[in-house]
């Protein structure tokens, strides 16, 4: 069965490695952070994400 995603909206993402990712929203599910922006969705491992900022 595929569990739909709850978006929130988001102004960007800081990763482990010290680089902002830009986002228009966000998703979270299990240990994965799904990432929207004017690109397309990414999808960032938990363990790599520092801080969401929700806006």
């Amino acid at each position: 069965m595929k569990e739909e995603l709850e978006w929130r909206p988001a102004i960007r993402i800081e990763l482990v490695n010290s680089s902002d990712y830009p986002v228009s929203s966000v998703a979270f599910s299990g240990d994965w952070v799904f990432a929207r922006n004017e690109n397309g969705t990414v999808v960032f491992p938990a363990s790599q994400v520092v801080k969401v900022s929700l806006g």
